[in-house]
């Protein structure tokens, strides 16, 4: 149930629905992938605060995105930080934005006082790779619904209403 006593239709995804596209402002250019399946426990109140992290790239290649080698210690990162904060559904990847040197992963997670030792982990693993991060409470998931929304990705989750008790494959442990 969400604090308002309205039912909350999310359940942690089983799979990764991801859509790929490109970002361009006239300035900044950027790869996105967005996990669609995130939209099942978007909003939900366990999942309350998101995760950016950031990834220097040195030496970028064309138009400032990584080259292969680059993106084969990119791919190693993302590895490890999916084991660190979906452990245990305790966060959820939604994005991976690479763009003008430097690969971001967002992730929302129900576990934010746990982050900083986590990524204190994938840090050492991931050197000579600079991991920079935040933390911020955004309850509503904007970030994820404003790229949702960019990506004219359509909306296929229930409306409130449509049944259950929101709260399947979640636990607030």
């Amino acid at each position: 149930m969400e604090p308002t006593g309205q039912p909350v239709h999310a359940a942690y995804p089983t799979e990764q629905r991801w859509q790929f596209f490109k970002s361009h402002d006239g300035e900044e250019f950027a790869l996105i992938r967005l996990n669609l399946a995130a939209e099942e426990l978007a909003g939900h109140p366990f999942y309350a605060y998101r995760v950016g992290v950031a990834v220097p790239i040195s030496n970028p290649a064309f138009n400032d995105l990584p080259d292969n080698a680059a993106y084969e210690s990119l791919s190693r990162i993302e590895d490890l930080l999916l084991d660190a904060i979906e452990r245990d559904r305790q966060g959820l990847m939604i994005m991976v934005m690479t763009m003008s040197g430097f690969r971001e992963y967002t992730f929302y997670t129900k576990a934010p006082d746990e982050v900083p030792a986590a990524l204190a982990e994938v840090a050492r693993a991931a050197e000579p790779y600079e991991i920079q991060f935040y933390v911020e409470h955004d309850a509503a998931w904007e970030l994820y619904e404003s790229y949702r929304a960019s990506c004219g990705c359509p909306l296929s989750r229930p409306q409130a209403g449509a049944g259950g008790s929101g709260d399947e494959g979640v636990d607030d442990a």
